[in-house]
């Protein structure tokens, strides 16, 4: 088992691509990604109705080790301060396979 990092990050599906841009350029080998996910914040409802992206949310779930994420977080910081969105860091072990 070792330490790590879980970042979660919620934003506009549209913008979810400079997040995978970001999180690859930070040395991300993988991620899971959840592409519509409902919800309510300072944005007001994002219930995923509607024909575009522009009312839908998606999540990214990577874990990363510490230098990972020293490297994404100013970035990711920057990011959502632009276009908005939510990021969640927590500590986790991961079990090695």
């Amino acid at each position: 088992m070792e330490k790590a990092k879980r970042v979660e990050i919620i934003t506009g599906a549209y913008d979810m691509r400079e997040v995978i841009r970001l999180i690859e350029k930070a040395g991300a080998l993988g991620y899971t990604l959840i592409p519509e996910v409902r919800g309510k914040g300072e944005r007001g409802d994002r219930n995923a109705d509607g024909l575009t992206e522009a009312f839908k949310n998606s999540m990214l779930i990577w874990i990363c080790n510490e230098d990972q994420w020293e490297n994404l977080k100013e970035p990711l910081r920057q990011f959502v301060q632009k276009v908005g969105g939510m990021v969640v860091i927590s500590d986790c072990t991961m079990l090695s396979h």
